[in-house]
């Protein structure tokens, strides 16, 4: 249950940063309106090769759809996950170079705030 209420909520957040309606989700990733709607209401039981289509058209990966539980306020969430998409679309190289230098401001912040 948990893992359908964080798909949903990553979706549905995701989607709207997109500006995408619910059939051009769907029609974008190959399933009927009605099956997209159910997984956007939590509902919906879909098959790990359509998590990964869709984490694929919304520029994430499926771990993050399936782990984001994005119980933040809205604008803190699209911001986050705006952040990942960013990162994703860098090449592995850059990825682990954006993950060294962010370790390294939070081990900064983290210094500076005792």
């Amino acid at each position: 249950m948990e893992l359908q209420e964080n798909l949903s909520n990553a979706m549905n957040t995701l989607r709207k940063q997109c500006n995408l309606s619910v059939a051009a989700l769907s029609k974008n990733v190959g399933i009927a309106k009605s099956s997209m709607q159910d997984i956007l209401d939590g509902t919906g039981n879909p098959q790990i090769e359509t998590v990964e289509k869709i984490a694929s058209h919304l520029s994430v990966n499926p771990l993050t759809l399936l782990s984001c539980t994005c119980q933040l306020q809205q604008p803190k969430a699209l911001l986050l996950l705006g952040g990942i998409r960013a990162v994703n679309r860098l090449s592995p190289e850059r990825q682990r170079e954006f993950a060294t230098l962010f370790s390294q401001m939070l081990y900064l912040l983290d210094g500076k705030a005792e």
